[in-house]
């Protein structure tokens, strides 16, 4: 008696729902280009969903409207909805293949700048690995191939300065050494006029002057070596002091860049976070209103109020005229 009292109010009737999903079961999609069976999967996705959305609603008015019959109700509801939902959920499969498909082909249209950005760094990675990945995936891969790639660039770098260093220190022990032998060359020359000095104190004095002013020149020769060493020795420490300056200015700019280059990449993963946690929230919410079955043909039997957290439907029970 309970079943056969729900067949008669349930709308559409079983019957109905069978040729229904026997109509849209067998439907597909043949690839991207099958938009004629797009059209039908998603045309025949409506039928079912609409269906169903039906079926809950007697179902539900059944209940309040009799509540004797409750579990009878509830058990005829499942059966018919087990009918039509295996199809709903089949059709859905479809769908999300043919979306599977397009995101492939999006990846595939986008391979070639993937790897041209990680080119950039000396990095070749298989396609089939580089199509695995969605775009947080890849920009998270592709800063940490970066980073690698720059902090091997900062130790080739540092090992340049070192050598650079290496060679101005082995020059410096060069104009060391030649200071050290001038000083030692002007000792021994002091040593040798001393020597000459007192041996002409006995000579006639006109070949002492004559001696002196040979001794002079030789001096003079000795003070303009000693004036271009110190020239030399001031252009190489000149030298080193430019490169160590040139260094630094480089090193700042590579430094400045890459903070630059982070706050850009973090700033876009912000954003594309932010804009899906929005997405995500919308779609939540629109499923809660599909859920409680709010809809613009149902709207009026509902009350809805709202917070600045939170949303609170209320179903409408009847009216009274007084």
């Amino acid at each position: 008696m309970t079943q056969e009292l729900n067949i008669e109010q349930f709308s559409p009737k079983k019957a109905e729902l069978v040729a229904l999903a026997e109509e849209c079961k067998v439907l597909t999609i043949n690839g991207l280009d099958d938009k004629a069976g797009q059209l039908a999967v998603q045309q025949a996705k409506m039928k079912c969903v609409r269906a169903r959305i039906e079926i809950q609603k007697t179902g539900k008015l059944m209940r309040e409207d009799a509540r004797k019959y409750v579990s009878a109700v509830i058990s005829l509801e499942k059966d018919l909805i087990e009918i039509i939902e295996p199809v709903e959920k089949h059709l859905k499969q479809e769908q999300d293949k043919i979306e599977q498909e397009k995101i492939k082909q999006m990846r595939l249209a986008d391979l070639p700048n993937r790897q041209a950005r990680l080119a950039e760094f000396g990095i070749q990675i298989e396609d089939d690995f580089i199509m695995l990945m969605d775009d947080q995936r890849f920009n998270e891969f592709y800063f940490q191939k970066k980073a690698d790639y720059m902090q091997e660039q900062q130790r080739i770098a540092n090992e340049k300065l070192a050598a650079e260093q290496a060679k101005l220190k082995e020059a410096q022990d060069k104009i060391d050494a030649d200071r050290k032998k001038i000083e030692e060359d002007e000792r021994v020359a002091n040593a040798k006029r001393q020597a000459e000095k007192d041996a002409q104190d006995k000579a006639l004095k006109d070949a002492e002057i004559a001696k002196l002013a040979a001794e002079q020149a030789k001096q003079d020769a000795i003070d303009a070596e000693r004036a271009k060493a110190k020239a030399a020795i001031e252009q190489a420490e000149a030298d080193k002091q430019a490169i160590i300056a040139e260094n630094k200015r480089k090193d700042d700019e590579r430094i400045a860049k890459e903070l630059a280059d982070k706050k850009a990449a973090d700033d876009k993963i912000k954003a594309e976070k932010d804009a899906q946690d929005k997405l995500e929230k919308a779609k939540k919410y629109r499923k809660f209103l599909t859920d409680n079955g709010y809809n613009d043909q149902t709207k009026n039997e509902f009350v809805m109020t709202k917070t600045e957290i939170q949303v609170h439907l209320f179903k409408k029970v009847g009216s009274f005229n007084l």
